[in-house]
């Protein structure tokens, strides 16, 4: 389960349980 959170261009994807945050610039 992941939690994606957009900002304008930028999404950001949460891994749950996970500590790790990816940041993918569109």
């Amino acid at each position: 389960m992941k939690v994606t959170v957009c900002f304008a261009r930028t999404r950001v994807v949460v891994p749950c349980g996970d500590g790790n945050i990816k940041v993918l610039n569109l």
